[in-house]
């Protein structure tokens, strides 16, 4: 359960250090790309980000059921509290950032853009606060 608990723990500070990059320095720069290169600069972001993030977070989803329940490092109403977490995480990139960045993937749209960066701010909140309480469990036991 330690290493389970490891490979949660560090997925989750792993995403909460670039979603931050991504919600201060990348989104916003999406507005400076340009009309005529956006295009072609967020079909390379998506399909670059994605052998990024995708790992991760399945890492983290995969751990945080097996983490579900009574164990070494948090009850069940923490473990709980925190694969929901990971489910409004993954909620918020289905629902809201995926469609968003598929109506973008056609030309810089300004609205649209400011739009990604305020919903991100959904995942930003989340992955922090996962990883102040992941830490706290983990430093309680060391």
């Amino acid at each position: 359960m330690k290493f389970i608990f490891l490979i949660n723990f560090v997925s989750c500070v792993f995403m909460t250090g670039l979603i931050w990059c991504i919600q201060v320095v990348h989104y916003p720069l999406f507005a400076n790309v340009g009309k005529e290169n956006f295009p072609e600069y967020h079909s390379l972001h998506s399909i670059n980000i994605t052998y990024i993030v995708l790992p991760a977070m399945c890492a983290e989803i995969f751990t945080g059921f097996l983490l579900l329940g009574e164990n070494e490092f948090m009850s069940s109403p923490y473990s709980s509290v925190l694969f929901g977490m990971i489910l409004a995480i993954w909620a918020s990139t289905f629902f809201l950032q995926v469609p968003i960045h598929g109506e973008i993937s056609g030309g810089e749209k300004l609205d649209l853009i400011n739009r990604l960066v305020s919903t991100n701010w959904i995942r930003t909140i989340f992955w922090t606060g996962r990883t102040v309480i992941l830490s706290h469990l983990l430093f309680n036991k060391l």
